[in-house]
């Protein structure tokens, strides 16, 4: 029996393209686009609740909303978009990670008034641009920098290879042969 190759429009292709061990780049990039709009509408609904409902001034209800947002993303990046991890630790992991969510959200503010400004572009359409570009490249560096299959960064290992310089240098401080 002559095995069918499923296409676009077979529903068996969506099945399989959001299947987490499909680790495509397109697998990735639908999976990523689906949990950032959930992620978007956490966020956004966060902000809304605590600006209406909680009278908190709008700035720390933003920075509130965001960081909600962000952390569900993270989780959701590393419990079904991606399956490397470049970093081991957790913590330095989820640094960058919203490292690079600032950053988008820099470079976003960016492009959107370039888009404005220089491309006269009405301010519906150049957020819309501007999104589609910073969630492009946000994708495109967490996936290289933070969840890829090589490991370049192990905080626990830096730490430790700090310890072990730092008693070597205690040692023949001690001993009299110190770095003076």
């Amino acid at each position: 029996m002559k095995r069918q190759r499923t296409t676009q429009r077979d529903p068996e292709f969506f099945r399989i393209l959001l299947q987490k061990k499909n680790q495509s780049f397109f697998g990735q990039l639908i999976r990523s686009i689906l949990t950032s709009n959930l992620s978007f509408g956490v966020d956004f609904l966060a902000y809304i609740l605590l600006v209406e409902f909680i009278p908190i001034h709008y700035l720390y209800s933003v920075t509130i909303s965001f960081t909600l947002g962000t952390s569900l993303l993270y989780f959701l990046s590393r419990w079904w978009v991606f399956r490397d991890r470049r970093i081991v630790d957790s913590r330095l992991e989820y640094s960058l990670f919203i490292a690079i969510g600032v950053v988008g959200l820099l470079l976003n503010a960016l492009f959107l008034w370039i888009f404005v400004q220089f491309a006269e572009l009405p301010h519906g359409w150049a957020r819309i641009a501007a999104g589609s570009v910073v969630f492009f490249l946000n994708f495109l560096m967490r996936k290289y920098l933070l969840f890829s299959h090589i490991r370049i960064l192990d905080f626990r290992m830096i730490v430790q290879r700090i310890g072990t310089v730092y008693d070597r240098f205690k040692q023949k401080e001690n001993k009299g042969g110190g770095y003076a």
